[in-house]
């Protein structure tokens, strides 16, 4: 069986980040899902993940709307 080679499209931590905006929002998935979570199976991740989504993009706080979750960000805008 011959290995196949590196996939050239990874990102590797030694490289400088390409998208920063990317590299960010991968940053906070992977250490506010991805590591505080035990995934047994592939059920399990995309609940899991679903739930992070969820939260992420209604709860909680971005900076770019200052410091207010998207949700708050939209009724403000509206009122």
């Amino acid at each position: 069986m011959v290995p196949h080679p590196p996939d050239q499209n990874h990102l590797h931590r030694s490289r400088k980040p390409l998208n920063p905006y990317i590299e960010s929002f991968h940053s906070r998935f992977r250490d506010e899902c991805l590591l505080r979570e035990v995934l047994l199976n592939l059920h399990e991740a995309r609940v899991v993940i679903e739930d992070w989504r969820c939260q992420y993009n209604t709860e909680r706080p971005h900076s770019r709307l200052g410091y207010l979750s998207p949700e708050a960000f939209l009724n403000r805008r509206v009122a």
